[in-house]
């Protein structure tokens, strides 16, 4: 940070962002781009991933209701519907019961933000993926409250059919540089269209 500001370089074509994003790239296995922020990650994930789409019209994006106001602030903000679901208190992840019986009840999803818990991966977050997977609804992994984010393990979660992983790094966070955020993505195309959204909005 002290660098960029004394090279004048603070912009999204700053080389201290771009060193940045290549030692991301580089712990990560997954293509980078840094944001101004966490709820911009979710934004430009969620923008991005319905812009390959045809449809038109709003669509339903789940997220579990314990989490910040960021998570459907973000989804409103790309004017989509944003459907809360119960979380379970003992471990703060989606309660499956209820969700697979609305599933059931017809309820069309067309995206799930998943919000990974402060803790980290367990055995019910695989559960999780695992049943967002069984019903094909894709994911965006929302990790930016993840304080014991562990790197070696986002590939394995990428292959959980996530579409992207959204960080923050926020003064609060173990990873920060004050303020800012990262998208991480296995795919090439999808981090090309994130940076040129970034780049022409300055998000």
């Amino acid at each position: 940070v002290i660098k960029s500001l004394n090279n004048n370089s603070v912009s999204t074509y700053g080389e201290e962002v771009r060193a940045f994003e290549d030692k991301l790239r580089e712990h990560s296995n997954l293509e980078a781009i840094a944001v101004n922020s966490g709820t911009s990650a979710l934004e430009v994930s969620i923008d991005c991933y319905f812009n390959q789409l045809d449809r038109k019209e709003k669509y339903n994006i789940g997220f579990c209701d314990f989490t910040f106001i960021a998570t459907p602030n973000a989804i409103l903000n790309t004017s989509n519907n944003a459907i809360p679901f119960p979380c379970n208190p003992d471990d703060f992840l989606p309660d499956l019961g209820y969700l697979e019986k609305r599933l059931k009840n017809s309820l069309n999803l067309d995206l799930f933000v998943f919000t990974l818990p402060f803790g980290n991966f367990s055995k019910n977050v695989e559960k999780t993926l695992n049943f967002l997977k069984e019903f094909e609804i894709p994911i965006i992994l929302d990790a930016a409250a993840s304080i014991c984010l562990d790197f070696s393990k986002i590939k394995h979660v990428i292959e959980h059919s996530c579409i992207s992983v959204c960080l923050s790094f926020n003064g609060n966070k173990v990873i920060t540089s004050g303020a800012g955020g990262a998208i991480l993505t296995p795919d090439e195309c999808f981090s090309n269209r994130a940076r040129s959204l970034i780049t022409l909005h300055r998000i």
